[in-house]
């Protein structure tokens, strides 16, 4: 059980990380549509922009739980230790 954990928490690191990659490909490529448009702006493209923006937040806030449940995954368990108040006790 520990070996399929390991893996899914592998396999949801790295499409975490590509949806990481690509969404920040798309909002650089987003910016310089913007930059490069700025005189010829219409309420059309103001309009598509924010919710280019919207989309890529909604996806980055999902690529992000994507990488912390990856990473639960790949966490090992912490061994309960003994505090010295313990060793030599009979239970």
């Amino acid at each position: 059980m520990t070996i399929l954990k390991k893996v899914i928490g592998v396999v949801l690191l790295l499409l975490g990380g590509l949806i990481s990659f690509s969404t920040l490909i798309n909002l650089l490529k987003e910016i310089i549509i913007m930059v490069q448009m700025k005189e010829a702006l219409s309420a059309y493209h103001i309009g598509y922009t924010i919710g280019i923006i919207i989309g890529l937040v909604f996806v980055s806030v999902i690529a992000y739980y994507l990488i912390q449940f990856g990473l639960k995954l790949l966490e090992r368990k912490k061994e309960k230790a003994d505090t010295i108040d313990d060793i030599g006790k009979t239970e």
